[in-house]
């Protein structure tokens, strides 16, 4: 028997019904409610950078060339969500190692740890609530993971 979602995770009527990014804006807003102010402006911080990375991103390592020119038409049309619209929450999954590199990451320590924190936060919430298919995703789950440790370990 294989176990595609988290034994504990059947994702409630109402998220099942939401966007992708509605989805993603949901978590970043449950975040938010458990901090400071202050905490509440980085986060900001690592939500405008996750919007210019992913209406930039380039999905070939990630998800293949093949659809690179039906994202770039959909962001032409609205780069904001484009990738989560296309792709859904497993393009957003295989597409998180990126938002990770160096070259992504917050300039100011203390938000570069929030985005980092965030995004490992980020992919435990989708697997947690069933809300990604891991049997079609596992390995770029784990890989995404992998690059939350890599960069903390960095930073």
């Amino acid at each position: 028997m294989t176990v595609t979602r988290h034994p504990d995770a059947e994702p409630p009527r109402e998220e099942l019904e939401l966007a992708p990014i509605d989805i993603v804006e949901r978590f970043f807003a449950i975040e938010a409610a458990r901090v400071t102010r202050r905490t509440v402006r980085t986060y900001g911080a690592v939500v405008d950078r996750l919007d210019a990375y992913l209406a930039s991103v380039d999905i070939t390592p990630y998800i293949g060339g093949q659809y690179s020119a039906i994202l770039e038409a959909e962001r032409q049309f609205a780069p904001r969500g484009a990738l989560l619209r296309i792709f859904g929450l497993e393009g957003l999954v295989c597409c998180l190692p990126g938002f990770l590199d160096p070259s992504w990451l917050l300039p100011v320590p203390s938000e570069r740890r929030a985005q980092i924190a965030l995004t490992g936060r980020l992919l435990e919430y989708l697997r947690r609530r069933g809300l990604i298919d891991m049997s079609v995703v596992a390995c770029a789950f784990y890989e995404a993971r992998q690059s939350v440790y890599d960069a903390r370990d960095a930073a």
